[in-house]
C-alpha cells in the first residue's frame, strides 16, 4: 500500500477538497447505507474493467500496427492509447487495492477511492490539454464523484 496516498499530508487534502461539501444537501440515510454496500463491489468489477480496458488498448494499438504494415500504412501506438492505458492501470490498480477495505468499511479503501477520483480527474485534464476533450464533463463528473465520495466517507472507519 502506497503510503503517501494515506499519510498526514494526504489526510489533510482529502479534508480541504471535503470541506465545500459539507454544507450541500446531503443523501438521505437510506441511499448512503445502500452505497456503502455495492461500493467494494464497484471498485472490484471497475478495477478489472479497467485492467481489461488497458489490455484491450493495448492490443488494438499492436493489431493496428499490424495491419497497417500490411497496406503500407503506419498507423502506430497512438500517444493516446498509450495514456488511455497507463490511466486505466493506475486506476485498476487503486480500485483492487479498495475492495477488501471497502468490505471491512475500512477508511483507507475509502482514501483509494478518494485517489481514483483524483486520477480521473488527472485524466480528464491530460485529455483536455492534449486532445481538447470537454470541460464541462470533466468538471460535472469531478464534483458529482466527491459529492458521492464524502456523502458516504462517514461510514468508513479507521
Amino acid at each position: 500500500m502506497p503510503k503517501f496516498l494515506t499519510d498526514p499530508a494526504a489526510q489533510k487534502f482529502i479534508d480541504q477538497i471535503g470541506q465545500p461539501f459539507k454544507n450541500v444537501p446531503h443523501l438521505p440515510k437510506d441511499i448512503v447505507d445502500f452505497l456503502v454496500v455495492i461500493t467494494p463491489w464497484l471498485a472490484l468489477i471497475g478495477g478489472v474493467s479497467s485492467i481489461l480496458g488497458a489490455i484491450s488498448t493495448a492490443s488494438s494499438g499492436s493489431a493496428l500496427n499490424r495491419m497497417g504494415a500490411i497496406v503500407g500504412v503506419h498507423t502506430g501506438f497512438s500517444g493516446y492509447m498509450l495514456v488511455t492505458a497507463i490511466f486505466a492501470l493506475i486506476i485498476a490498480a487503486l480500485l483492487l487495492m479498495a475492495f477488501s477495505l471497502l468490505k471491512k468499511k475500512a477508511k483507507t479503501g475509502w482514501t483509494y477511492l478518494f485517489w481514483t477520483n483524483v486520477v480521473g480527474i488527472i485524466q480528464s485534464i491530460v485529455y483536455l490539454i492534449l486532445w481538447q476533450s470537454g470541460i464541462v464533463s470533466m468538471i460535472l463528473g469531478a464534483i458529482i464523484g466527491f459529492y458521492i465520495l464524502f456523502e458516504i466517507r462517514p461510514q468508513y472507519k479507521n
